[in-house]
């Protein structure tokens, strides 16, 4: 009996992966995108636990001489935002490359957009403000807003902009408002990069090296400043080098599916490189004070999230493993996962775990792990499927085409891109 009940949990656990994956729309799936999500989500669900357990350790043991060894081995949760960004450029501009003469019709971008993030993003924030606006948890005594003041803020996704902090409700929503930004960019953006014609991926890549070289100057000369450290101007490189990483896939796509273990090969020099970024990133704190190491963490960061992309997409083995169901799920609910991750993880932390009875740095890290990032990802899935999933875009009719010279539908304004309407 305990034999069938078991038998039977486990295949009903296996069709999860299957009843829940990404709806359809009218763009070609593409199973490895969202094993990307996933390694970029578990980069920062791995940094952001990580912390977790340094300070839970130092409950224990207050000198740190234990919980900073942990420390120094964390690759920081940057360089999984940096791929995000990345996946983000690539997503938005590929069907806008893939076919000429077409249009962006700008009030069908900007509203499938919002229905995309906005509703999910709104109810998390309402959700998680909650218990601070009720004073079940204290806002930190550093701050020197008001929860009403950050709420507002977080709201609008200007809340580095105007307060130069991340929110005190969910810190990692500061990348979510990069990302819009990035979204009213992107039309200007792919009409530039359009006008640059064939040269344009040279062109672009030159003009990205002296960008990310002016930013390490700027950040050089200017005190650190969070309005520029939570704006899109501080990680434009990365989006556009998505923008560029697409221009490759459409351009040489067939040519690179001819070398399935060159890719390979690809992704292992890129996650290495991955890896030695993201714990670079740890020693200085995603901020180097100096230009040269600054533009230098920029430029590996950019390289190393451009050929973990390209080998996931491209070699042989990496194609199976990221194509793998439960990595593709994972991938399809990054989003939930973002948003609900730092807040339960505080949760979990100050109610449950501090009041284990365990006397030990090493069990504390252990239990930690063990709850934490199961629980995460259960949170993850709750939320995705009885709130993200019911706002992403499913099945439809391919939108129309707008042809060359002719006028823009529903009288919305357009520009001349590569790519179906959207």
């Amino acid at each position: 009996m305990f034999e069938r009940v078991v038998s039977n949990l486990g295949r009903l656990i296996g069709t999860i992966p299957a009843l829940y994956r990404r709806p359809k729309d009218d763009t070609k799936y593409n199973p490895q995108i969202d094993g990307l999500r996933c390694l970029a989500v578990a980069s920062v669900l791995l940094w952001h636990g990580g912390l977790r357990m340094v300070r839970h350790g130092d409950w224990i043991d207050p000198t740190g001489r234990n919980t900073g060894s942990l420390y120094r081995f964390l690759p920081h949760g940057e360089i999984g935002v940096v791929l995000f960004f990345m996946i983000s450029g690539l997503i938005i501009a590929k069907p806008f490359l893939s076919q000429p003469d077409r249009r962006i019709i700008l009030g069908k971008f900007y509203y499938r957009r919002i229905h995309r993030i906005y509703p999910p993003y709104i109810i998390a924030l309402v959700l998680f403000s909650i218990p601070v606006f009720l004073d079940f948890v204290h806002a930190n005594h550093a701050w020197v807003i008001s929860p009403t003041e950050s709420f507002l803020a977080s709201l609008f996704y200007v809340h580095g902009i105007v307060w130069n902090a991340s929110s005190m409700f969910i810190p990692p929503l500061w990348s979510l408002e990069v990302e819009v930004q990035f979204y009213l960019l992107f039309p200007l953006m792919m009409w530039i990069y359009r006008a640059m014609g064939p040269s344009r991926i040279a062109a672009t890549m030159a003009a990205m090296v002296l960008y990310v070289a002016a930013l390490g100057y700027v950040h050089s000369v200017f005190p650190f400043d969070g309005r520029f450290r939570y704006g899109v101007l501080a990680h434009l490189p990365y989006f556009v080098m998505g923008i560029v990483v697409a221009d490759l896939v459409q351009t040489y796509g067939h040519a690179m599916r001819t070398s399935p273990r060159r890719f390979d090969l690809v992704f292992a020099v890129g996650i290495v490189l991955f890896l030695l970024v993201g714990l670079a990133f740890t020693r200085v704190n995603a901020e180097a004070r100096q230009a040269v190491p600054y533009s230098g963490l920029e430029a590996a960061a950019i390289v190393a999230c451009a050929l973990v992309m390209l080998g996931a997409m491209y070699g042989g083995r990496c194609r199976r493993i990221f194509a793998n169901s439960w990595i593709c799920l994972t991938g399809t609910m990054c989003y939930s996962i973002y948003l609900v991750h730092v807040p339960l993880m505080e949760a979990i932390e100050r109610l449950v775990l501090r009041h284990l009875p365990l006397a030990s740095v090493v069990p504390w890290w252990a239990v930690d792990a063990m709850i934490l990032f199961p629980s995460v990802w259960v949170a993850g899935l709750a939320y995705y499927i009885l709130v993200e999933r019911p706002f992403m875009n499913r099945e439809t009719r391919p939108a129309p085409v707008v042809p060359a010279g002719g006028a823009p539908v529903e009288g919305a304004p357009a520009l001349r891109v590569s790519g179906p309407t959207a």
